[in-house]
């Protein structure tokens, strides 16, 4: 995908300004007018200029198979043409200015024709500080961003070779950058060839914030842009979406645009085994591109009436009265239907979710006490927030189901909100949120007479998962509902199916007593809260009256401001591959330590990735990001994909959890054999937790003097410093108590010692 060639298409309008075309790649958006270029990344931004240019005549080279859909102020431009190429002519006599590029880098040449004078290139970046580096490239600091112009690289072609032409850049005082270029063939056309990463050496991809991904089937992944971070900035105003191929090639762009300066937020991306998609999130736009037949084709008219900009200002803010929206696009990227989801007050889609026969689940919040209810388990009322779950049909006309979730009392201090929503193959769905409410007012309800695992409230708020069956009608809809949380503040915003009909959901807690448990034979501890919040994993039994597995992560959070109100979105994201793994992210901000009682001493505060093993719910992967994370999604082979502010990240080297302070690792004597010529220890392990450590756990040889290998390694790690220790496999490691297990292991060597430093890495994952 970081690779795939970029896409330009023509401005229809989506662009202000004297943009021709522009490429809203996957990782920074160019847009080229006739005598300069812009490269944006998020509310970052360098502008290209040329000095002594003149208007040039720019054209679009190479068109590709990919399309692009523009849905803008009310107006449909479906189907526009991509190119690969576009090209700026005769910017300096006989100098072209071509630009391409990749979904990471863009790139643009410099094409000299014969006789010309390569030497009238001027450039500049306004409004930058540029500094010529040793190696010949150029640091570009906006101010707010660090970027790099790789040095040049010029070469002619002679008889069907390339030959090099040496390049290189000077900058002047005033930031002036020109090209020195070494002798060459005058007669010939001169191409030189500078690249601008808007990420410097980070090798990460992504849209202006590539938090929303999802993936089909056949692998082919969706990846939406919304910039929620900047309610101010032009981006929160278009919601974009590109469909990648499994092979990484642009299928399409879809774009969504405001014509009036209002608001746009994706929340929420799903996608079905034919490849169609839903989007789902909150608006104050009136130019949704929603369908005459759908449910709720029109936007409430009194939303935001345009009083004088300052109250304008504070109604977007507050997104007073902002809908709910919900699309379908087609697989090839155009809308099939489109709808507004609310009425009077403010309401807003969190999650959206397929269901059967293309029906489309949508959760979230909604202060409207006549939101759209139908077979509903309860009406809607006047409390600050109310959770719904609404069933769309899959033409998008009507609503089969659709029901609050909330308080039975109407009083300010009362609230609930719906973040996350999962289905399963029958249909039922199955909700997480949070909800404040006294003893006695939130609906709770086990299966078959089971008492729910909560029923009351602990304190503050408190999560709740419900399963909902929208096939009935009425009270019987709802198939169970239990709270789950402690004395302080609680939520859940992700859910996932498990296997047997257990459901699992990760948020976030402030609660030192959040329920905690953990089952017989998991490697993972029972670990403290660490607070001020900590990431929460818990799952539930099929009828909700237990927990299977429940644990926190501490996070120590310092800032929570993304977690902004009103429309507060999703935080953490999970999902489920085939062999039961869980995935999850942690969008908190803030240091993310202690995992099995490992720190990270690399940790970063920008987020976290957890796997987590089937059964045992063992932690078999920690990595951080350096963006903010956002969803997480696996491919048909369990690889899991992760969405951020920066990039997509793709984890493929999955390396299993450091779970040495839980392990006694006692090595025996070396002793050399002179039969064989090698040296050989016994090296002994139990498990120091109060279950054993399954087999599949690794003994990693870490600090190995020079000259000593281990003989037949089952591999080597990347994920234990320095790269390339080998590691054998381990069998079932005794608890405390019961004994030890022994390996035998064998080495060779130059010299006549054998030192290293055991660690140990927990079983579930790669190495």
């Amino acid at each position: 995908m970081a690779e795939a060639p970029a896409a330009f298409v023509q401005n229809a309008g989506q662009s202000k300004g004297d943009v021709i075309y522009e490429s809203s790649a996957h990782g920074y958006r160019l847009e080229i007018g006739s005598q300069g270029a812009v490269i944006r990344k998020g509310a970052q931004r360098a502008e290209l200029q040329f000095r002594g240019a003149r208007a040039a005549r720019v054209t679009a080279e190479d068109e590709v198979s990919a399309r692009f859909h523009l849905y803008l102020g009310g107006k449909r431009r479906e189907n526009l043409p991509m190119y690969g190429r576009v090209r700026q002519q005769e910017l300096y006599p006989g100098i072209d200015a071509v630009y391409y590029g990749t979904q990471r880098y863009a790139e643009y040449d410099f094409v000299v024709r014969p006789q010309a004078d390569a030497g009238r290139i001027k450039m500049r970046f306004a409004g930058a500080k540029v500094k010529l580096e040793g190696d010949g490239s150029l640091r570009v600091d906006t101010g707010g961003m660090v970027w790099e112009q790789k040095a040049p690289r010029a070469f002619q072609r002679v008889g069907g070779e390339t030959k090099a032409v040496a390049a290189g850049y000077a900058v002047a005082g005033d930031g002036e950058i020109s090209l020195r270029l070494g002798e060459y063939d005058r007669s010939r056309e001169l191409t030189i060839d500078p690249v601008l990463s808007p990420f410097g050496n980070i090798g990460a991809a992504g849209l202006q914030n590539s938090r929303y991904i999802a993936m089909d089937p056949q692998n082919n992944v969706y990846v939406g842009d919304s910039n929620e971070f900047k309610l101010f900035d032009e981006d929160a105003r278009t919601v974009r979406v590109a469909k990648f191929s499994a092979a990484g090639n642009l299928v399409y762009q879809f774009q969504m645009q405001d014509g009036d300066d209002r608001h746009v937020l994706l929340r929420s991306l799903a996608a079905a085994a034919d490849g169609s998609l839903a989007l789902g999130g909150t608006t104050d736009s009136r130019d949704v591109p929603t369908t005459e037949n759908a449910f709720q084709p029109r936007k409430d008219l009194a939303s935001c009436p345009p009083f004088p900009n300052t109250v304008t200002v504070a109604c977007v803010l507050r997104f007073g009265r902002a809908d709910g929206f919900v699309l379908k696009l087609r697989p090839a990227g155009t809308v099939e239907w489109g709808t507004y989801l609310g009425e009077s007050d403010r309401d807003g889609v969190n999650g959206v979710a397929f269901g059967p026969g293309g029906r489309v689940y949508a959760v979230g919040e909604t202060l409207s006490n006549f939101f759209p209810t139908k077979n509903e388990f309860q009406g809607c009322s006047t409390l600050p927030e109310n959770a719904f779950l609404t069933v769309i049909r899959a033409d998008g006309t009507d609503i089969e189901y659709s029901t609050c979730l909330r308080p039975s009392f109407s009083l300010s201090s009362r609230s609930s909100l719906a973040y996350a929503v999962a289905v399963d193959a029958a249909g039922f769905a199955y909700v997480a949120g949070d909800v404040k409410a006294g003893n006695g007012e939130f609906p709770v309800r086990g299966t078959s007479g089971a008492t729910p695992f909560q029923s009351t409230p602990a304190g503050g708020k408190d999560a709740f998962v419900a399963k909902f069956n929208p096939t009935l009608t009425g009270d019987a809809t709802l198939v169970y509902s239990t709270l789950v949380g402690g004395a302080s503040d609680d939520r859940l915003d992700a859910i996932a199916l498990d296997a047997n009909g257990q459901v699992c959901a990760a948020g976030r807690t402030q609660s030192s007593n959040y329920p905690r448990f953990v089952p017989a034979g998991s490697t993972t501890p029972l670990n403290t809260f660490r607070g001020p919040v900590d990431l929460a994993v818990t799952c539930l039994s099929a009828n909700a009256s237990s927990l299977v597995f429940s644990n926190l992560y501490g996070v120590q959070v310092t800032d929570l401001t993304s977690e902004y109100v009103p429309t507060a979105p999703a935080q953490r994201w999970m999902a489920r591959d085939g062999q039961g793994r869980l995935h999850v992210t942690s969008g908190f901000t803030g240091t993310f330590t202690a995992v099995n009682g490992f720190d990270n001493a690399t940790a970063n505060p920008a987020g976290a990735y957890l796997q987590l093993a089937a059964g045992s719910r063992s932690v078999s992967i920690l990595s951080h990001t350096p963006e903010t994370v956002g969803v997480v999604t696996v491919d048909t082979a369990g690889t899991p994909f992760v969405g951020t502010t920066g990039g997509i990240r793709k984890f493929e080297n999955l390396c299993a959890a450091d779970v040495t302070s839980n392990v006694q690792v006692i090595q025996g004597n070396v002793i050399f054999d002179v039969a064989t010529g090698r040296f050989r220890q016994a090296v002994s392990l139990r498990s120091l937790l109060q279950a054993p450590m399954p087999a599949g756990a690794r003994l990693v040889f870490t600090g190995l003097l020079k000259g000593v290998n281990v003989f037949q390694p089952a591999g080597t790690t990347v994920c234990f410093a320095p790269a390339g220790a080998p590691f054998v496999v381990l069998p079932v490691l005794p608890q405390f108590g019961a004994g030890f297990a022994t390996v035998t292991v064998e080495f060779t060597s130059t010299g006549n010692a054998v030192v290293y430093t055991p660690k140990v890495a927990g079983p579930g994952g790669g190495i």
